[in-house]
């Protein structure tokens, strides 16, 4: 397939466009959660000063509170194609731009394609395998990360619980290298969708299918996620065994060799301890394991990384403080603990070095924004859990 060309999903929908739908194969749209609104308590930020980026910038965005929601659809299609991290082509040859979105930013590479301009596109490999079973399509661009796993597929998994599916349908997600990382993903869908079959679809190879059902994101970097997508993934996943108050202190570690290395960790570590916090690795533990531990919890330390995206299974009041390099503005976890209106602080610290991309650099927290920070979150924390009025 060459000279294919991106779209709007949004561009095919809708009493004006039935020939656009008609030609892109649509067979079927159903709205999953209509547009509405939510808002995140506030961010309070350490560390400014260490700022390397447009710092007058991220503190206007990080006071934006109202988050607009656009409505959540649900798009069958006949003869789609599916290529890459995720990218759905429709019959006549477009892209949905909701389904590459991150992927199609400039000087980055779109995955299962080819393009001389940014604008046109052809297919990097042959179809490798036809589907005739209904599928929904759960992968999206940066699938391989635990923390884009659980907002972008397992939150749009358990999003399926209030629409109908056709009674043999099949679930689509990326083949995945590390074992782990498979597991993890094989044991969320056991937990939300069970005796669902499984399809996992290579990044190198293109599957066409006959009848593909599409749900539009339920995240968009950095700063939307579906609340109801959100909630129906912790209702699924725990069961409705949420804690009703947390209890537990938790200083989220990161091995050393990891990237934004924390090169002062222990000294952090250390000062956590004389406050009763526990130190876990939730990468030693299972899906279902993470989303228990971070919910009993009342208060949350950790580096800026996937594994706080656990925080979707913490509910208010507990408290959360997220450690990040100077070169890495970020609202994401902001976004996901500000919805449950969580005590969001973050603390910037300065780099070690500057010679790798920007968000894998090393660093250090200073100990005295670190100590003011960690003060403030006690604080908020009186004996019962609960935050101080």
């Amino acid at each position: 397939m060459n000279n294919i060309s991106v779209c709007f999903i949004r561009d095919l929908l809708g009493d004006k466009n039935k020939r656009a739908a008609e030609e892109a194969g649509i067979c079927g749209v159903d709205v999953v959660t209509g547009e509405g609104s939510y808002s995140r308590s506030p961010a309070i930020l350490f560390g400014k000063e260490k700022a390397r980026f447009n710092l007058e910038q991220y503190d206007r965005a990080m006071k934006a509170t109202m988050q607009p929601c656009k409505p959540v659809y649900r798009v069958s299609l006949r003869d789609a194609v599916i290529t890459g991290q995720g990218a759905l082509v429709t019959r006549n040859a477009k892209i949905v731009r909701e389904s590459a979105q991150e992927l199609l930013a400039p000087r980055r590479p779109l995955t299962g394609f080819d393009s001389a301009d940014g604008a046109s596109f052809s297919l990097k490999s042959l179809p490798t395998r036809h589907i005739d079973n209904p599928c929904l399509l759960v992968k999206r661009p940066w699938w391989r990360n635990y923390g884009h796993w659980l907002v972008d597929g397992a939150a749009l998994l358990a999003l399926t619980s209030a629409i109908r599916m056709p009674s043999d349908w099949h679930i689509v997600i990326g083949a995945h290298e590390s074992k782990a990382m498979r597991a993890v993903m094989q044991d969320t869908i056991k937990l939300i969708a069970p005796n669902i079959p499984v399809l996992e679809h290579p990044d190198d190879e293109t599957w066409t299918f006959s009848q593909l059902n599409y749900i539009t994101p339920v995240q968009v970097p950095p700063v939307f996620k579906s609340p109801q997508a959100m909630s129906s993934l912790r209702s699924l996943l725990l069961h409705q065994q949420l804690s009703k108050e947390g209890t537990r202190r938790l200083f989220v570690a990161r091995n050393t060799g990891d990237k934004r290395n924390l090169r002062n960790q222990d000294d952090l570590i250390d000062e956590c301890g004389r406050h009763g916090f526990e130190v876990i690795y939730p990468e030693h533990y299972s899906i279902y394991e993470q989303a228990k531990i971070f919910s009993s919890a009342e208060a949350i330390i950790g580096v800026q990384g996937a594994a706080l995206t656990n925080t979707i299974f913490c509910t208010r009041p507990t408290s959360v403080m997220v450690l990040s390099p100077a070169d890495w503005p970020s609202r994401f976890f902001w976004d996901i603990a500000g919805q449950s209106q969580l005590h969001y602080l973050e603390v910037f610290g300065h780099l070690d070095s500057d010679g790798a991309p920007r968000s894998s650099n090393p660093f250090r927290i200073d100990m005295e924004d670190f100590r003011s920070a960690l003060n403030l979150l006690l604080e908020r924390i009186d004996s019962s859990g609960k935050l101080c009025a």
